[in-house]
């Protein structure tokens, strides 16, 4: 007896894609698939852990070159003196501490894109998050956007779909410097394919 293929054949499950393995552009006849693979975890957090110790060295270095004078003389001024550096040094932590949280819980799924006919579909790949869609119309506006060289040597990419119905935005790291390149001239031309 022939066994019933899946009732939700989406649902099934699918081999996770290596972290760093490379990004895959799948064209068929009818759709383009993209699928961006996560990073590997020590990219990802390598930029805030450098960020966090770059707040807290020099500061304390600073700080404590600027309270030196203030320590033997008068004790008044040691609070006022303090409070300032301390408060950039909480900011600046803050901020980095923040980043690393987010790399290390988020970015750790494939974003996957799917470019049909009649549809652009994306997973973002955050876990809890549902798939999100536009239909491809005139006002369909794509655009791509990347930041120089990090301190891993990768770039942060920026893509966004934008129309009349909604927007979509991904963000993701890559070290694949051609990578936002050839996405922008696939994806462009499945576009113009599909309108």
């Amino acid at each position: 007896m022939p066994e019933d293929p899946p009732a939700l054949a989406y649902a099934t499950a699918t081999p996770l894609d290596a972290p760093g393995s490379a990004a895959r552009i799948e064209q068929t006849q009818d759709a383009l698939l993209i699928t961006i693979p996560p990073q590997k975890l020590w990219y990802l957090l390598a930029g805030p852990v450098a960020g966090l110790l770059l707040a807290v060295v020099p500061l304390t270095v600073i700080a404590s070159f600027m309270l030196s004078p203030f320590m033997w003389r008068n004790r008044t001024d040691v609070g006022v003196c303090t409070s300032i550096p301390a408060v950039v040094l909480l900011f600046l932590a803050g901020y980095n501490l923040n980043r690393l949280l987010r790399a290390a819980r988020f970015g750790r799924r494939s974003i996957v894109i799917s470019i049909n006919r009649d549809r652009v579909l994306v997973d973002r790949g955050i876990d809890g998050s549902t798939p999100e869609s536009l239909p491809i119309t005139r006002s369909l506006v794509f655009y791509i956007e990347q930041t120089g060289p990090t301190m891993t040597l990768g770039r942060l990419v920026d893509m966004h779909f934008r129309s009349a119905e909604g927007r979509i935005d991904i963000h993701f790291y890559t070290r694949n410097w051609q990578l936002a390149d050839t996405l922008r001239s696939t994806i462009v031309e499945q576009l113009r394919v599909a309108r």
